[in-house]
């Protein structure tokens, strides 16, 4: 099971670093052009090759993706898209752990160590009022 830390420490991912400079001016562009190749989307499929579900993730390590179990709940296979440049498609291996509470599942991805980019994690939460940015894949909108 994933370290019950782990939603806690989600929840301080403030973007490579974006709370300790929420009293400065943020470079959204910037900013996303630095985030956007650690996000991916994930699609889901049956049995038969139907898609299931479609939702976000980002890498936390290598080879690792971190999204939520609701996209991974009845899949019989995954892969994940990366958002950088034109995306590629890569399988996932496995889920390697679940945290049923937090709605998070840590994925296995057969993946070049070179298209794997973790983003940095922040040790601190946002305080009151500060900005946050966060770039997914809703409604199937990829980025």
């Amino acid at each position: 099971m994933l370290s019950r830390n782990l939603p806690r420490l989600l929840l301080f991912l403030l973007f490579l670093g974006a709370a300790r400079s929420a009293s400065a001016e943020v470079n959204l562009p910037e900013l996303v052009r630095r985030v956007k190749p650690s996000v991916v989307a994930i699609a889901t499929f049956d049995r038969k090759g139907e898609t299931l579900s479609t939702g976000s993730g980002f890498f936390l390590h290598h080879g690792q993706v971190l999204t939520n179990l609701h996209v991974m709940r009845g899949a019989y296979r995954a892969e994940i898209r990366t958002l950088e440049g034109k995306g590629r498609v890569y399988a996932v291996k496995g889920v390697l752990s679940i945290d049923d509470e937090g709605d998070l599942a840590l994925l296995s991805v057969d993946i070049p160590a070179e298209r794997s980019r973790p983003l940095e994690i922040s040790t601190a939460l946002a305080g009151d009022g500060e900005r946050i940015f966060v770039i997914g894949n809703p409604l199937r909108l990829e980025g």
